[in-house]
């Protein structure tokens, strides 16, 4: 009853503040002569409003809503562009042909802004600004969420429409200006037909650009027969999956090998050029058959492939391929398998070299093939293995290394000279990951001194004399020669960026991928001349995007520590903008800068990008790539937690339209953000993620399960608490935002049952979520399904979005992340 009264004397208030504009103009609208008309005390007035100011926003509300009509903008049988040329053409009426009835509306704003200038005419401008607004962002969010209209851009459409409606006004008060009234309509017009489009596009749809930057082929470093310098391989997705290709360097001939239906990455060529290996994953789950064929003749020659014989189904934990004989390892539900084959070009026959319930991976053979090098978990860490030779023959171990629990070991490469027992490695005694070589039938370890910041890893050059250094520090990738008989390191003058591998050809020519966030893929051959040039087909070339940006986060919790964060806006400068923070798997990765097409396509649809090197990620030394043991997913968490702080204080970022995104790791990270901090985001995209690691690791094979007992610190009957404080399932019913979950039908890292469970969970919870099924495993390597996934996420981020952009919600505070920024 007594909200029915306080309707009843509220609406009278305004009906006398109406009645008072209407017959004396609003200066005679004061919160006394309205007390008065409408018979009420000025307490019960002031209860109602607080101010005059809000009395004349509620005022002017009325006045504009009676003016502006929407209901033909939700008119669908007529087309965008037509809809919103109507709409606009309300803030021309034809009575405004009429200059007389302009001068009053420009009074106001002479007013406004004379000297002194005047408090009420600003008041009324400001409250008619706002609810114009208002009225365009709903026009232009409905056309929006019909694809006629930039959803991305609603904003700056709004503004550009307002702005330019207010300029045609005054324009035609001009006594000298070229624009008409009927001049002025038609540029209105004209400028409702350049911001809609001809014809609707699906929310999230890429643009020609973007769907180019997907379609240009990525292929992966050569790997040429070490004895056969015309024979190579590449992995390309140029026929729209990744398969093998083989190329003739001497004729520059490539061709299609493999022709699987999702696709083909892990392969590798014999050292005299006459093998293919390859595992064939028929069904996209990594569960697969090691297949060989002879390298082809030519493109006309079709070789049969044959399965390597009596080697299981399995997961591959890495291959050495030689002339006479591979080592393949398999992983299986019961634990690792390494496997031999035997007279690879004659009668091949296939036998196990070792079992072990752990994880056992493999890493190179020597040039004479009677030794491999394996990485053995130790006391059940799958983080920290230890370094073990094997001979070949009978599987007795003939050196080990290991630095302990707290340091990894990675194994590179024997020298490629028969004979030769160095090994080259990587460890991390000193808390950042350097090469060294291990002499296996000496034990020597023969430190190398770099002085390089940051982490390395190395090859060898092919005579065995030096090593090509690969350097990465904050996100940047270098090259340097290094001669083991001197020490003297040598930077090799390649362009700054990001390389992702490289190799020393017979020649010393050196081969290695490059790119920056700005430019796409390239392979690039540094002559031992200093000549540097891109290889890479011109066809082979994607569109370029946008640089990225660093900015460094100190650590409250970490004294001395900062996190690294890397960002990108799209052209021009409006911000603060839509965000989306795109988390990395692994854990064990990070973002560098190195480019990538769905981060371009993100700022194509009108995103800011910002990628989080969280405390897990590599490339910062052991210290933080290992912080996360014991309490995996709450400490990468509090780090997102951070850059999303920091981009809304910096500017950058709209409080309001904040995405987070991640695939495998990255998508259990932005499930558990989502739980965890259910205040922060607009919408969760999530790609093959854990959402309940207790359920998961039932499912997983014992691989898996080793590494996470490793990253846990146990398993789920023995640290129960912490894997559920670590499980986005145990936040569910905290969830404050819309969820995508996109989830290959065959992926064994991301087990169907606990993402069924979820989703339960969260309609449960009543929590609005998708699932996105498709035909692959923990990813696909189809181009066009690629594609259609984006595509998906931008429209599904998109979708979510259009609400905020109807009210104009308050923005970040106005500064610019350049100004405030920490750079390096």
């Amino acid at each position: 009853m007594t909200e029915g009264v306080g309707g009843k004397t509220r609406a009278r208030i305004l009906a006398a503040a109406r009645a008072l504009a209407a017959e004396h103009g609003m200066r005679a609208v004061t919160v006394r002569a309205v007390s008065e008309a409408a018979g009420v005390g000025m307490g019960t007035l002031r209860h109602h409003f607080a101010s005059q100011r809000d009395l004349f926003a509620e005022l002017v509300a009325d006045v504009v809503d009676d003016r502006l009509d929407d209901a033909n903008v939700f008119d669908t049988s007529r087309s965008g562009p037509q809809r919103l040329q109507q709409a606009l053409g309300q803030f021309l009426p034809a009575e405004y042909a009429d200059t007389s009835t302009l001068s009053g509306w420009f009074d106001v704003y002479a007013t406004a802004f004379a000297q002194p200038p005047s408090e009420h005419s600003r008041q009324l401008l400001d409250a008619a600004a706002r609810r114009s607004h208002r009225h365009v962002r709903a026009w232009l969010v409905q056309l929006a969420s019909e694809g006629w209209v930039d959803a991305a851009a609603i904003d700056e459409t709004a503004n550009l429409l307002i702005a330019l409606s207010s300029g045609l006004l005054l324009e035609t008060l001009t006594p000298a200006s070229p624009v008409t009234f009927d001049t002025a309509r038609s540029i209105l017009s004209a400028a409702a037909r350049a911001v809609a489009r001809e014809a609707p596009v699906p929310l999230g749809a890429l643009a020609d650009a973007a769907r180019g930057r997907f379609l240009a082929p990525v292929t992966t470093l050569p790997v040429t027969a070490r004895k056969r310098a015309d024979r190579a391989i590449v992995v390309s997705n140029e026929t729209g999956t990744f398969q093998i290709h083989a190329w003739d360097r001497e004729r520059d001939v490539r061709w299609q090998l493999t022709d699987a239906t999702h696709g083909v990455m892990l392969s590798g060529l014999s050292p005299d050029g006459r093998t293919v290996w390859w595992l064939s994953d028929v069904a996209g789950d990594e569960v697969g058959q090691w297949q060989t064929a002879p390298f082809p003749r030519d493109p006309a020659s079709t070789p049969v492939a044959r399965p390597a014989p009596d080697v299981e189904r399995g997961m591959s934990l890495g291959h050495a391929i030689g002339d006479r004989r591979a080592v393949l390892g398999l992983a299986t539900d019961e634990g690792s398998t390494v496997w031999v084959v035997e007279d690879v070009q004659g009668t091949p026959r296939g036998r196990r070299l070792l079992t072990d319930s752990g994880l056992v991976t493999v890493h190179a053979m020597d040039a004479a093939e009677e030794l491999v090098a394996v990485g053995r978990t130790v006391d059940g860490d799958a983080l920290h293995p230890q370094a073990v030779v094997v001979r070949i023959a009978d599987g007795v171990e003939v050196a080990r290394v290991w630095d302990g629990p707290d340091s990894g070991l990675e194994i590179g490469g024997f020298a490629p000279l028969e004979g030769d027992m160095r090994l080259l490695m990587t460890h991390e005694r000193g808390g950042y990951r350097r090469p060294f070589i291990w002499s296996v039938d000496t034990g020597e370890r023969t430190e190398l001194e770099l002085g390089l910041n940051g982490e390395a890893w190395a090859r060898w050059y092919p005579d065995g004399t030096a090593l090509l250094i690969a350097h990465t520090e904050r996100g940047r990738s270098r090259l340097h020669r290094y001669v083991i008989a001197t020490g003297h390191l040598e930077p090799l003058r390649t362009p700054p960026g990001w390389i992702g591998a490289g190799a020393v050809r017979a020649d010393g020519a050196v081969e290695y991928l490059w790119c920056d966030a700005a430019h796409p893929f390239q392979h690039r051959l540094l002559s031992v001349d200093g000549t540097d040039r891109d290889l890479t087909r011109a066809t082979d070339q994607g569109a370029p995007s946008q640089p990225l940006e660093d900015v460094f986060i100190p650590l409250d919790d970490e004294p001395g520590e900062s996190l690294h964060v890397l960002y990108a806006t799209p052209e021009g400068d409006s911000l603060p903008r839509p965000t989306v923070f795109l988390v990395h798997g692994g854990p064990y990765a990070a973002d560098e800068d190195f480019y990538s097409p769905a981060r371009a396509a993100w700022l194509d649809a009108g995103f800011a990008v910002v990628h989080v090197n969280y405390r897990g990620s590599t490339g910062y030394g052991r210290r933080w790539r290992d912080s996360i043991i014991g309490d995996p997913g709450r400490r990468a968490v509090a780090d997102i937690a951070r850059a999303h702080a920091w981009a809304i204080d910096a500017g950058l970022a709209h409080p309001a339209r904040c995405i987070v995104e991640g695939w495998s790791w990255g998508g259990y990270l932005a499930l558990l953000a989502a739980g965890l901090h259910p205040d922060a985001w607009a919408a969760c995209i999530a790609g093959a993620p854990i959402a309940d690691y207790t359920k998961a690791y039932e499912e997983e094979p014992e691989p898996l399960r080793a590494f996470d007992r490793a990253l846990f610190g146990g398993s789920p009957a023995e640290l129960p608490e912490i894997y559920a404080v670590s499980s986005p399932s145990t936040y569910a019913p905290e969830v404050g935002c819309p969820i995508l979950i996109l989830h290959g039908v065959n992926d064994p890292r991301s087990p169907a049952a606990q993402l069924v469970s979820f989703a339960r969970q969260l309609s449960t919870s009543g929590k609005p979520h998708e699932i996105y099924e498709f035909s692959a495993g923990h990813g696909s390597l189809d181009t066009a399904e690629t594609i259609r996934q984006l595509e998906t996420e931008i429209g599904f981020a998109l979708r979510h979005l259009l609400p905020t952009f109807a009210h104009g919600d308050p923005a970040a505070p106005d500064a610019s992340p350049r100004r405030r920024a920490q750079r390096s």
